[in-house]
């Protein structure tokens, strides 16, 4: 009796303890269950980057992003400091975004957290950007005090600060920065009347400058067409432009004075301030908006010669070309105009849609395919997001003092 009685209690006691052992082990697995539950919650999830744009907030200092299918504001980054014509490119393995500001600070934004990862001090002041064609370099325009400064991606470190010739005290004034194949960067030195090609050394990194002429005083802003056959950069109150071949690196100045085929000659009037990335480029023509004339003018892309126009409703700001290649899409400037879309038909030349969305449109955009358009209203505080085919507006997504607009696809184009 005192056997099976003393067997019952040892029993008992291994019980206990195995079922205290047990207790123990489902603790611990709560708390680790706990704990990759409390870090799920805690790390944000984001959408793929090509559902993403990231939208400028200049009066903000914010870098919104915005899920452009659905309409959600996902994240706003906080950048500080001066915003205004802040632009943005992406590495290739689309790891980091960089954005120039107009403060002069370059900043890298991490895509895989939306977060703000590190600021370079470029210039006192600055006015675009570029991503070399292997993503391994990024380089910044001078305004403030001038000059080119050349970032290693990798390290995020200055790797090359290239001043500009000075004139008396004042080092000229980079605008129109561009990437160009084989790593190369082409600027315009709007105090120079020049125009530079940054050449990398194929052994390393290092950059040196061939420089070339510009057609006239003020060079300001400039593209690159599509096949980067041609540079062209515009000027300061001045009718002719420069296009540097870069085939053969010469230099054409074209006179924007035209003459029409009834002999009449184009009035020689001063013209606005040149926005060169406003231009459009469609298969054999080149569209410039002449925003003191209220109309599009015509260049033949191989010959650079002039071959007609397109009048229009209002002072033009923006000429994009739809990515099908037949629409093209402008803006304007003015106060009963600046929320005003005309889509001119380029088979016919002719305007077959017109749409008033928001109001200052600063920047529009397109997805790659073309099925979405994006617009910043600067005045109504939104982002715009519309069907490129029925210019039905499917979002609207509030974002404060909104400008420039940035998709990922920046990655793969040159001349950006």
């Amino acid at each position: 009796m005192n056997r099976t009685l003393e067997s019952d209690v040892q029993a008992q006691k291994s019980f206990i303890r195995t079922a205290r052992r047990m207790a123990r082990r489902f603790s611990l697995l709560a708390a680790v269950a706990f704990f990759f539950a409390l870090n799920a919650r805690c790390t944000e999830s984001y959408p793929g980057p090509g559902s993403l744009l990231f939208v400028v907030e200049r009066e903000a200092g914010n870098v919104a992003v915005v899920n452009y299918r659905t309409g959600e504001l996902v994240k706003r980054i906080n950048i500080g400091g001066n915003m205004r014509h802040a632009s943005m490119v992406f590495d290739q393995a689309l790891e980091y975004g960089y954005i120039a500001a107009r403060d002069g600070k370059l900043h890298r934004i991490r895509m895989k957290d939306l977060s703000h990862a590190g600021t370079v001090d470029c210039a006192e002041n600055a006015i675009g950007l570029a991503i070399s064609s292997d993503s391994r370099v990024v380089a910044v325009a001078g305004y403030k005090p001038g000059g080119i400064t050349l970032i290693d991606t990798e390290s995020f470190t200055v790797l090359q600060q290239i001043p500009t010739p000075r004139d008396g005290e004042k080092e000229s004034r980079v605008t129109g920065l561009v990437d160009a194949p084989d790593n190369a960067f082409l600027g315009a030195l709007m105090d120079r009347s020049q125009i530079w090609k940054l050449v990398r050394d194929p052994e390393g990194l290092k950059y040196t400058v061939e420089s070339f002429p510009a057609a006239s005083s003020a060079p300001f802003d400039a593209l690159i067409t599509p096949d980067a056959r041609y540079y062209i950069t515009g000027h300061f109150n001045s009718r002719e432009i420069t296009a540097l071949d870069l085939r053969n690196g010469k230099t054409k100045n074209i006179l924007l004075s035209d003459t029409l085929s009834s002999g009449t000659a184009q009035q020689n009037r001063p013209v606005k301030m040149p926005h060169m990335e406003a231009w459009a480029v469609s298969e054999d023509t080149i569209y410039l908006p002449a925003a003191d004339e209220n109309e599009l003018k015509m260049l033949d892309r191989s010959t650079l010669r002039f071959k007609g126009r397109i009048a229009l409703s209002g002072s033009p700001v923006y000429a994009m070309v739809h990515p099908g290649g037949r629409y093209l899409w402008v803006s304007f400037a003015g106060e009963s105009e600046d929320g005003h879309i005309e889509i001119v038909d380029l088979e016919t030349a002719k305007i077959v849609q017109s749409i008033d969305a928001g109001k200052r449109i600063y920047h529009m955009g397109f997805t790659p395919r073309g099925d979405m358009a994006f617009i910043s209203s600067n005045l109504t505080n939104e982002l715009i997001v519309m069907d490129a085919k029925s210019y039905r507006i499917l979002h609207r997504v509030p974002v404060e003092s909104p400008s420039g607009i940035f998709g990922v696809w920046r990655a793969f184009q040159t001349g950006l």
